[in-house]
């Protein structure tokens, strides 16, 4: 319960009990013996009680999952003594957010989406307790009289229950969990709800009859295998079959409750009782059976899924992979919009036929909408289940040099999808521990991706759906020429050709319309080529008027029909032009031209088309920002934070460019973030966010301001400020808040870094933004800049202290240690050359086989970089001369101490 999900003030009323009504009593004894199949609800529906108690209970809780906020979710954390700031265990773990607005009335239909279950631990204690206590109850006789329950509530059964205690304590052992879990999603709250009515009913009848006795144990068997092992933890993922046996269950209870008002009126009838009251139990146990039987065969296949994929996690999750790559729901087409070639693209998807080419490559200039379709057809695949993986490069993040990591990062979100291809893959690289990291796609490609799918696709007949956006921002032509041959089925590599794989494998590539792109994917047959110029102007209008309408909607109706259409045909088939121009038209950045006047500026400006048309509306809006007669002192400003955005390695947030730039080198220090990017909404993504990265909205928008053609005033030259991000990259690491040593303060290094208690959180706490960046990125930015001594003599500096083992500390924790492979020796060939810095080219290379050597140890357990890595280097090595003595509580070697390096790492 929390601020957001306060306690409701009317419960869900559980029916009450009547014996004393003939007519009910009647009614069930015509029912079962004009038609004895009636009993079991799952053919011909439930009885009264039971169908009040059933529907009254869903759709409040439906309407309560509809109308209440749901609790944000929080990180649940155990406790441990030595950590610095504990964190109290919680009883419950935290859920996630339901699935909006199913359907209470139809039961098949109750899903859980990504909701977590009950914790296994907090279940089995709560049943020990329960069991125990249970144990210990007394027999009273006597009249148990207790208030109806609803979901939201469940209370617990008095310890006095009657001599069938035996029997029943499995029902009592239940509701003591069950009120435990209460707190959980709240279609799983039907379930509980229903099992703690249906033991209340029982447990509440003073006098149990004889002649059920059968039924009782078969219900306490029900119970009792619900309470088994980790049964309960599992409610939420096994939903549908609870549901089954708590609807079974409750009409079992409703038969034991009026068990005597349906004997009597069957003796009334001239029914032999027995046999009327065996027919009817048997016919209650078999289907009982028949659902626990369901219930066992569930959570066994829980169980060996669960197995297969611990011992299968280490393999798989060790491998490259790129967070933030896959499928965006944000970057869906428009409701409505596009119909046509998604359903194109669908059909084609479905259509597996061996004669049915094997990739789609759509292409488009900037601005056309193939990131949208690319990524509603990936939504699309994710909804309707399946194999599938979607993998989008980002001109903004070349740093992360995605192309080397393309197909280990579709095979591991190809594994999330199907057991089967998981365990191929944990299997390829279980016996080859090097492909987990090899950069060599082609390897990657045959080994992780074709082989498994091969693999899988004997128990898959589903398509299997690869999605790879904007191929044209992987790099330079060369960094994506081997993909394109991996995909072009090259005779001269050792892959099959595309041809040759599954019928049912399918591979969707956008770019725009690149030479080297088209002479790969127009001259093989297995590639089939849709490019966005050829879908009818007609339809894209449509399209962009419907998007158009949705965007300038307001309550002042300023436009009509008429406008969207005129405001489309300007578009030239550009949806981000589109975009651009509702932005600019709803803006307020200059006083005195409202919407309309704003828009007939648009409609009546440039006549280009194309391209063209894209950069016309972006001088438009930067002219609204910054009026010519401003730009003498607004534009350094402007050049200055745009460039420190562009040249960045990786998009950073306001805050951490902020600080950043406080560290420069030159005046431009003074121009602050804020200044610049306030205004720039409609252009950028984070300008209202502290935490949101900033980077251009559309790749259009960097190709426009760094070709000094297209933008002019406007034009960014990066390479002006990459001297101003090295030095203030090196003195992020020597700020008060940069580099020291432990700065996650592990407690001890008995542990590796896998096992230390919320590592990842420490890091992410103790490591900024800014200083991440910095370790990571700050040789790529020295390298980029011509030789100059001062920025020689800040590398001096940071080589000849301690520093520098704190960066391979950060590093190792950051799991980034392999990054200095790379920084070192562009740093050693930024000296070659300059005899007065020979020292420092030396110790760069000393300090590459230091890490080359023990990078394997340290980033097992960091503490060991300083208790096993530093003792162990060469006595005549560099890193050793100059900081052993540094640390005189660590292991010293007496005799067989290597003085140098093997020769192999000279």
């Amino acid at each position: 319960m929390s601020e957001n999900n306060p306690p409701r003030k009317k419960h869900f009323g559980l029916p009450k009990r009547s014996r004393s009504n003939p007519h009910l009593a009647e009614e069930r004894g015509r029912r079962a013996a004009s038609d004895p199949s009636s009993l079991p609800p799952s053919r011909n529906g439930s009885r009264t009680v039971f169908s009040k108690f059933w529907g009254k209970v869903t759709e409040r809780l439906a309407r309560s999952a509809r109308q209440s906020p749901n609790p944000e979710p929080t990180a649940a954390s155990s406790s441990a003594q030595d950590l610095p700031h504990p964190h109290t265990s919680q009883d419950l773990p935290p859920l996630t957010t339901i699935t909006p607005e199913p359907n209470p009335s139809q039961s098949s239909d109750l899903r859980i989406a990504k909701s977590e279950n009950p914790d296994p631990k907090v279940v089995k204690a709560t049943l020990a307790i329960a069991k125990a206590d249970f144990e210990g109850i007394r027999q009273v006789s006597g009249i148990v009289e207790t208030t109806a329950s609803s979901s939201n509530n469940l209370q617990p059964v008095p310890n006095a229950i009657d001599t069938f205690s035996k029997i029943l304590g499995p029902l009592k052992t239940f509701n003591s969990v069950a009120t435990g879990l209460a707190d959980v999603h709240p279609y799983a709250k039907v379930a509980l709800s229903v099992f703690t009515c249906a033991s209340k009913m029982i447990l509440d009848q003073v006098n149990q009859d004889a002649a059920v006795s059968s039924l009782l144990s078969k219900i306490s068997d029900v119970y009792a295998l619900l309470t088994e092992r980790d049964g309960l933890a599992r409610i939420a993922s096994m939903l549908e079959i609870y549901e089954k046996i708590a609807r079974q269950t409750l009409e079992c209870a409703d038969f034991v409750v009026h068990y005597s008002d349906m004997k009597n009126f069957w003796r009334r009838l001239g029914k032999h009782v027995f046999n009327e009251t065996e027919a009817a139990i048997q016919r209650h146990n078999e289907v009982l059976d028949n659902l626990m039987q369901q219930f066992r065969d569930q959570m066994a296949l829980t169980t060996i899924e669960t197995v297969h994929r611990i011992a299968e996690d280490p393999d798989v999750s060790g491998m490259e992979y790129v967070p933030g790559a896959g499928r965006n729901t944000s970057k869906n087409c428009l409701q409505g919009t596009r119909q046509d070639i998604l359903s194109e693209i669908k059909c084609w998807v479905r259509s597996t036929g061996e004669d049915v080419p094997r990739v789609l490559w759509l292409s488009g200039t900037a601005g056309q909408g193939k990131s949208a379709i690319a990524h509603t057809i990936a939504n699309w695949s994710y909804e309707r289940g399946g194999m599938r993986a979607c993998f989008c490069f980002d001109r903004t993040r070349e740093a992360e040099r995605r192309h080397e990591k393309i197909f280990t990062t579709i095979a591991r979100d190809l594994a999330d999808c199907d057991i089967t291809m998981r365990g191929a893959l944990a299997r390829a690289v279980h016996d080859d521990n090097e492909l987990k990291h090899t950069i060599d796609i082609s390897r990657q490609w045959q080994k992780l991706v074709v082989g498994p799918i091969g693999e899988a696709s004997k128990a898959i007949t589903a398509p299997v759906l690869i999605v790879i956006d904007a191929l044209d921002e992987s790099g330079n032509a060369t960094s994506r020429e081997r993909i394109l041959r991996l995909l072009a089925g090259d005779p001269n590599t050792s892959s099959p050709q595309l041809s040759q794989l599954p019928a049912n494998f399918r591979v969707i590539v956008t770019s725009r319309p690149l030479e080297d792109i088209g002479d790969v994917m127009n001259t093989v047959s297995h590639i089939r080529h849709i490019s966005m110029d050829e879908i009818p102007t007609e339809s894209t209008d449509l399209d962009i008027q419907v998007y158009i309408s949705a965007m300038l909607k307001n309550p002042r109706n300023t436009f009509d029909d008429g406008h969207f259409k005129r405001l489309a045909q300007k578009s030239d088939g550009l949806f981000e032009w589109a975009r651009l121009a509702c932005d600019y038209i709803k803006g307020t950045n200059k006083i005195g031209l409202g919407p309309m006047e704003r828009f007939d500026a648009v409609v009546t400006g440039s006549s280009e088309t194309g391209t063209r048309l894209l950069d016309d509306m972006y001088k438009r809006i930067l002219t609204d920002i910054i009026p010519e007669k401003e730009r003498r002192e607004a534009i350094p400003a402007f050049r200055s934070v745009m460039g420190q955005i562009l040249a960045s390695l990786e998009p950073l947030p306001r805050a951490a460019l902020a600080v950043i730039r406080q560290h420069f080198s030159s005046a431009d220090g003074r121009y602050k973030v804020d200044w610049v990017i306030g205004p720039l909404s409609s252009l950028l993504t984070g300008t209202t966010d502290l935490h949101t990265p900033i980077r251009p909205l559309h790749a259009s928008f960097y190709d426009f301001l760094t070709d000094k053609s297209r933008s002019r005033d406007f034009f960014v030259d990066r390479t002006l400020v990459q001297g101003d991000l090295a030095f203030a990259s090196l003195r992020v690491m020597d700020s008060e808040r940069g580099l020291r040593f432990n700065i996650c303060s592990l407690e001890n290094s008995y542990l590796p870094n896998s096992s230390v208690p919320e590592l990842e959180k420490r890091v992410k706490d103790s490591i900024s933004t800014e200083l991440s960046y910095s370790c990571r990125f700050w040789g790529t930015h020295v390298k980029a800049m011509s030789f100059e001594s001062s920025l020689a003599k800040e590398v001096e500096a940071f080589f000849d202290g301690e520093r520098l083992l704190w960066w391979l500390e950060a590093l190792a924790l950051m799991k980034s240690l392999g990054g200095s492979v790379v920084t070192l020796s562009s740093i050693a060939d930024w000296f070659s050359g300059h005899a007065e810095f020979t020292h420092v080219g030396d110790t760069t290379r000393d300090t590459l086989r230091f890490v080359r050597t023990f990078a394997p140890t340290i980033l097992r357990s960091t503490p060991h970089l300083y208790l096993s890595a530093l003792p162990f280097a060469p006595t005549q090595s560099r890193i050793f001369r100059k900081f052993a003595s540094k640390f005189p509580r660590t292991p010293r070697i007496v005799a067989g101490h290597v003085e140098n390096w093997p020769q192999m790492e000279k």
